[in-house]
């Protein structure tokens, strides 16, 4: 699933740059179809985007409580962030996982 949605990013990425070129933006055809595109997988990469912040900030959290280093917090604290970001990385994976089929359909739907 994760190699699908790194894809999608970089799909998300390719179409940004096409948007900004001169000649996809001379061309009203072109454009939208693009602009179409762009918003069809831009939910799913904002979602994928905040999905990894979320594991980064996770793991290093994790890192933080296992190298015994308090630096300024709580071991209670560390516990609690590292809980939280473990829930909303739960929340996301579904989020993610029904954009991903919604990409899918669309994606379909376009073929």
């Amino acid at each position: 699933m994760f190699d699908k949605l790194a894809s999608e990013e970089q799909r998300y990425e390719d179409l940004m740059r096409r948007l900004g070129t001169a000649e996809v933006q001379n061309d009203p055809s072109e454009y939208r179809k693009h602009a179409k595109a762009l918003a069809d997988v831009q939910p799913l990469v904002e979602r994928f985007r905040e999905y990894k912040a979320i594991v980064r900030d996770l793991t290093q959290t994790e890192e933080l409580a296992a190298s015994g280093e308090e630096q300024s917090a709580s071991t209670e604290e560390i516990a609690s962030s590292a809980n939280q970001l473990a829930e909303a990385a739960d929340r996301l994976t579904g989020a993610v996982k029904s954009f991903r089929l919604l990409a899918d359909e669309v994606q379909q739907a376009a073929d």
